[in-house]
């Protein structure tokens, strides 16, 4: 659990940078959507290790 907050923190600090660098919307929602899937393709496979 800690590892996936840290993941999840680390992706915050870059969709801020990423935020702040790019101005159009449209680019920055596909962006999040993206992190937002591979965090928890991310978060599945390291449960299945886990286990």
């Amino acid at each position: 659990m800690i590892y996936f907050f840290l993941i999840e923190k680390v992706g915050l600090y870059k969709i801020k940078y990423f935020f702040n660098k790019n101005a159009n919307l449209q680019y920055f929602h596909n962006y999040l959507l993206f992190s937002f899937l591979k965090i928890k393709i991310i978060y599945v496979f390291a449960q299945k290790i886990v286990k």
